[in-house]
């Protein structure tokens, strides 16, 4: 993929309600930093006015409605709708950084027909100040240790290998004719990247590519974060040594992090965050121990 040849992506952008917290901000940077050839909108049944801002920002988009249907679904009619050679997923919540597609492209290294399959960003989720916080810190740490971990374990173990974040750059022809399970609600982007990775193809980070992540209010994500755990034990993703090796480094991470920063918050935060872990490990034993 030569940065020199015009090149143009469709883009794929799941939506329900999404207005706030950053829609417009999410379609300023995306209309700024990415060549967009159409942005492919997959709605839930907004009421608020997510498609009106849509259309302000690209008003030639196309809209599929799903309205009962899920991550999996919604992820599965917009793969159907692409019709460039490389598409981007882009969270609604998510704010692009500069530069973001011209650091994507130098994975490349001008050579499109290389084994690389998608290109993931790095995010930088936004909830609470600690987890930025964390975050500069764990990055220092990796930098200066070459150590493999990108980011916080905000699901527990699911870190480079619990999918993909907000922000990826996918080839086409390896996903089209993929049938995403149904009845995976959450999970279905690790579905995709294990997919990709099946077919002998490369799933890269791209540290440079940045963005932005603004989740949820913490009282909703700390739900999150259990369910989604429950749900790792139920598909097999998660066991007792990948939690009981998480708290283990969660311990000398925190410390780590109070240290650089110095706020011993950033030890209870990642402590906190290996307890709600924890509890939705628990609750999968319980809940399908048959």
């Amino acid at each position: 993929m030569s940065r020199k040849e015009p090149m143009k992506v469709d883009v794929c952008m799941l939506t329900l309600n999404s207005v706030k917290p950053v829609l417009r901000k999410c379609l300023e940077s995306l209309r700024r930093e990415v060549p967009v050839n159409r942005l492919i909108v997959v709605d839930g049944g907004s009421t608020d006015s997510t498609l009106k801002i849509c259309f302000e920002f690209f008003p030639e988009c196309k809209i599929i409605m799903d309205v009962n249907g899920n991550r999996a679904t919604a992820r599965q009619k917009a793969i159907d709708a692409v019709e460039t050679d490389w598409f981007i997923f882009i969270d609604s919540d998510v704010v692009l950084c500069n530069n973001w597609f011209n650091e994507i492209l130098k994975v490349f290294h001008g050579n499109i027909n290389s084994q690389i399959g998608a290109v993931q960003g790095l995010d930088i989720p936004v909830y609470r100040k600690e987890s930025l916080e964390f975050q500069d810190a764990i990055n220092l740490l990796r930098r200066k240790t070459r150590w493999k971990e990108t980011r916080p374990a905000i699901f527990g173990m699911f870190t480079r290998d619990r999918g993909f974040t907000g922000d990826t750059l996918i080839r086409t022809v390896i996903v089209k004719g993929m049938i995403i399970p149904t009845g995976l609600h959450v999970f279905e982007d690790r579905f995709i990247k294990r997919f990709i990775e099946s077919k002998g193809y490369k799933w890269i980070i791209c540290d440079g590519a940045r963005c932005k992540h603004y989740l949820q209010p913490y009282n909703k994500q700390k739900l999150d974060i259990i369910f989604c755990n429950e749900i790792a034990y139920h598909l097999g993703y998660l066991n007792f040594r990948n939690v009981f090796r998480a708290c283990l480094i969660a311990v000398p991470k925190g410390l780590f992090a109070s240290g650089v920063k110095g706020n011993i918050r950033l030890l209870l935060y990642i402590l906190y965050e290996q307890l709600l872990t924890l509890v939705g490990y628990l609750r999968g034993v319980i809940a399908y121990r048959d």
